[in-house]
């Protein structure tokens, strides 16, 4: 939802990058895109996947101590997957300008 909700935002009028940024990210004004597409894939998964754990639980009609505290691991298992996948990506970034 935030992502759409970002991209559908995004006119030139609101565009404030500079000439060089556009020149870097290749894209005229008003259009952006996703560098990164890990951090991008991972929380879509985990997205597809809360409403589908959110279902599972929903099924008896009743949220058990431990359906709630395994969706809170979760949260934290996203937070640090999508972390390892931005240094992933910031590494290889950094390795290929060092190219």
């Amino acid at each position: 939802m935030i992502s759409g909700v970002s991209i559908y935002s995004v006119s030139e009028e609101a565009d404030e990058r500079t000439e060089d940024e556009l020149k870097e990210d290749n894209t005229p004004r008003g259009v952006k895109k996703i560098n990164d597409l890990g951090v991008f894939s991972c929380t879509t998964i985990f997205s597809v996947f809360a409403y589908i754990w959110l279902y599972i639980c929903l099924l008896d009609g009743e949220v058990t101590p431990v359906e709630a505290w395994l969706t809170l691991a979760y949260f934290f298992i996203m937070i640090g997957v999508a972390y390892s996948l931005d240094l992933m990506g910031a590494r290889r970034k950094k390795f290929l300008a060092e190219r």
